[in-house]
């Protein structure tokens, strides 16, 4: 298995694990195509708004990490936020989020960035327990909110 940051060209190889990703998420009415993936994909590493951190085995991507950079105007820093975390069904339990976790964790240190942020489902159990395990903590201090917007 190898981790790294995926480059423009291995879009593709992420958009079909992207698509499987955003298909079994909370938005499962998903219509998204392959090609909308890639393109958002390639759109985000072009535009530098995000880096994606690739699992692969051989040619194939089995899983990823998205990380956006995030500011906090109180420290006069950034931080990551990690949105996006997926692991290919039959690759799961090998320690491949542990991996991509650490490798994350890494390149967030590289940048001087002030941490990692994430939000998983509350009744996300498996993942709750691989984030607390690797550090993370529960935010008690702020509530979250969000504003859902409607369009036609």
């Amino acid at each position: 298995m190898e981790i790294r940051i995926i480059k423009i060209e291995e879009a593709l190889k992420v958009a079909l694990l992207f698509r499987e990703y955003i298909s079994g998420s909370v938005s499962r009415e998903s219509t998204k195509t392959e090609r909308e993936c890639k393109n958002w994909i390639e759109n985000h590493i072009q535009n530098r708004t995000a880096v994606f951190i690739g699992a692969f085995c051989g040619q194939k991507c089995v899983g990823f990490i998205t990380l956006y950079k995030s500011y906090s105007s109180i420290n006069l820093t950034h931080y990551w936020t990690l949105n996006d975390l997926y692991i290919d069904e039959k690759e799961r339990g090998k320690g491949t989020s542990h991996e991509l976790l650490g490798f994350a964790e890494e390149y967030a240190m590289s940048t001087k960035a002030k941490g990692i942020a994430l939000e998983t489902a509350i009744d996300n159990t498996l993942a709750r327990g691989i984030y607390e395990c690797r550090g993370y903590h529960e935010n008690k201090l702020y509530k979250a909110y969000f504003k859902k917007f409607y369009y036609e």
